[in-house]
């Protein structure tokens, strides 16, 4: 694994689609990641051996999300 130091990036985008833009600056924390991509049959083997949850497969909290419809506030399929 290689330390991807902290930082800031412009993110989003005011030439294509509406809900990319305004571009602004983001900060990132500071994390590690892989030399060499991860395959689809290794994460299958990491969620096997470890019980993970993607986000995505998580019940969103209806908290986290005021004034969202009930109806979008269900785990990804």
């Amino acid at each position: 694994m290689v330390w991807i130091p902290d930082g800031t990036f412009r993110m989003g985008s005011d030439r294509h689609y509406p809900e990319e833009a305004p571009v602004h600056r983001v900060g990132v924390d500071g994390f590690w990641i892989d030399r060499t991509p991860v395959t689809n049959r290794d994460f299958l083997r990491f969620v096997k051996a470890t019980g993970y949850v993607t986000f995505a497969e998580r019940k969103p909290d209806p908290k986290d999300y005021p004034g969202a419809r009930r109806t979008c506030c269900a785990p990804a399929r």
